[in-house]
C-alpha cells in the first residue's frame, strides 16, 4: 500500500539532507506489493525492496498508478529511482487532464546502468490541480521513437514531494563515479566517469545542466570557476542561469585540453542571497534554428565547477598544453610525480584563490597527502628563468 511518512532527516539520494514535509513514497519494501503501481508493455513484480518491470516486446510501456490520491496544492515534484536494464533513454511522468488527455514530463536518462539513478520531475502545470490520482511513468527510446520493449527496469522508489531537499555546496569534483553531485541534464545526457562530468547535449535544443540538489551562497560567493573541455564545433557559450538574472562566458571550441574559465558572478546584480537551483546552459550562440540552442556536434567535458568567495589564480588558457612537463597520477591521493627533461630549479604550489600553499627545490615526487580536497596550480621554473603552470586535482 502507499506509505506517507513524516521525515525530520531524510536519506536522500547522495547524501542526508533535511526535509520538513510529508512525501509521499512508494518504497517497494514487502515482496509481492507493488503499492497500486501496474506494468503495461511489461510484468512488474517486487522483491527485495526493487520493483523489477520485465519488458514484453512492446512498444508503450509504462508503470500505471491509478488510485495515488495526490494534493496538488501540497505536492508538486517526483522522483523516480530506478536501474535502466535497457537500451532505452527517454523517461516520462505523465498525469491524466481533468479535461481529457494527459501532461507529459520528460527527462533524457542513461542506459544500461549498472547503478540506480535519480530523476527528477517538475509536475507543476495549469492541468494539475486538484486530487490527482492518474499517474504514469513511462519508458521510451528517444523523445520521438517508442521503447524498444527489450530488458527491464528496476524502481528503488518513487516519491511525491512538495519540494527539493537542497544543501549547500560550493564545489564539485566529480570525482565519485556516476555520481552528478545534483546537476541533472535537460534535453542532454550525463554520465560521470574516471573524475570528469560528461554532458552530451541534444542537437538544437535549449541544452543545460540544472542543479537540483544544492544551493550556492551568493553573497559569500562572487566568483564561479570552471575547468572544461569543450568537444564541439559550433558551441560557444556557457551560460549560468540563477534566479532573476544569467551571466554568459565566451568559450573556446574543439578543445585539444582542459581549460579554465573564471568570472565574477557578482557583476550581476542579480546574484545576492542564497541561489536555488543554479543552471549551466551550453548554448550555439549562431544556431540558425534558435539562437542559443545547443548544435549538438560536440560533448562538454567537465572537471570541475567552483563558486568561489575570491578570483581563481589566472594563468592562462593554455596552461596544461606544455607536453615537456607531464604530472601523474592526476588526480593525486598522496604522491605527485613530476616527469620533464628540463633542468628545473624550484616548484611552487598554488590553491583556486592564488595563495601560495608551499614553495620548494625541485623534487620528482611531491607529498600531497596534507593537502585538502580540490584543484591546484603547480608553477615549476627552469635554469633558463621561464615558468611552466601545470593543474592538478588532490583527491
Amino acid at each position: 500500500m502507499k506509505k506517507l511518512y513524516f521525515l525530520l532527516i531524510t536519506l536522500f539520494f547522495i547524501g542526508t539532507m533535511v526535509n520538513a514535509q510529508e512525501d509521499i513514497v512508494y518504497g517497494f519494501n514487502t515482496d509481492g506489493d507493488a503499492e497500486n503501481w501496474t506494468g503495461a508493455g511489461g510484468d512488474a513484480t517486487v522483491s527485495s525492496g526493487v520493483l523489477n518491470l520485465a519488458l514484453n516486446g512492446s512498444a508503450n510501456v509504462k508503470l500505471i498508478n491509478t488510485t495515488a490520491g495526490i494534493n496538488t496544492a501540497e505536492y508538486i515534484y517526483a522522483l523516480v529511482k530506478l536501474k535502466n536494464n535497457t537500451a532505452n533513454k527517454f523517461l516520462r511522468f505523465s498525469y491524466l487532464k481533468p479535461t481529457g488527455g494527459r501532461v507529459y514530463k520528460n527527462v533524457d536518462i542513461s542506459a544500461n546502468d549498472t547503478e540506480f539513478k535519480t530523476y527528477i520531475f517538475d509536475l507543476t502545470n495549469s492541468n494539475w490541480t486538484g486530487t490527482m490520482d492518474d499517474v504514469s511513468v513511462h519508458l521510451k527510446f528517444d523523445s520521438s521513437t517508442d521503447c524498444d520493449g527489450i530488458g527491464s527496469l528496476d524502481f528503488d522508489e518513487i516519491r511525491i514531494m512538495a519540494s527539493i531537499p537542497k544543501t549547500e555546496q560550493d564545489t564539485y569534483y566529480f570525482d565519485t563515479a556516476d555520481d552528478s553531485e545534483g546537476w541533472t541534464p535537460v534535453n542532454g545526457s550525463v554520465t560521470v566517469s574516471g573524475g570528469l562530468l560528461t554532458f552530451v547535449p541534444t542537437v538544437d535544443k535549449y541544452a543545460k545542466m540544472e542543479q537540483l540538489f544544492h544551493t550556492v551562497d551568493a553573497d559569500v560567493n562572487e566568483y564561479f570557476t570552471m575547468v572544461i573541455k569543450n568537444e564541439s564545433t559550433d558551441d560557444d557559450m556557457i551560460r549560468i542561469i540563477f534566479t532573476g538574472g544569467n551571466y554568459d562566458i565566451p568559450i573556446t571550441m574543439e578543445d585539444a585540453e582542459f581549460k579554465t574559465y573564471s568570472v565574477r558572478v557578482a557583476d550581476s546584480t542579480d546574484w545576492v542571497g542564497i541561489q536555488d537551483g543554479v543552471t549551466i546552459g551550453f548554448r550555439d550562440t549562431e544556431n540558425v534554428n534558435g539562437v542559443g540552442k545547443s548544435s549538438g556536434t560536440g560533448n562538454l567535458i567537465v572537471e570541475s565547477f567552483e563558486f568561489s568567495p575570491n578570483i581563481i589564480l589566472g594563468f592562462n588558457d593554455d596552461l596544461d598544453s606544455n607536453t615537456s612537463l607531464i604530472l601523474y597520477p592526476n588526480p593525486v591521493k598522496n604522491t605527485l610525480y613530476i616527469n620533464t627533461e628540463k633542468n628545473i630549479e624550484k616548484l611552487e604550489v598554488f590553491d583556486l584563490t592564488g595563495k601560495m600553499i608551499w614553495n620548494q627545490k625541485f623534487s620528482t615526487a611531491l607529498n600531497t597527502s596534507n593537502l585538502e580536497k580540490g584543484v591546484y596550480f603547480l608553477k615549476v621554473y627552469d635554469d633558463l628563468g621561464s615558468t611552466t603552470t601545470k593543474r592538478f586535482i588532490k583527491n
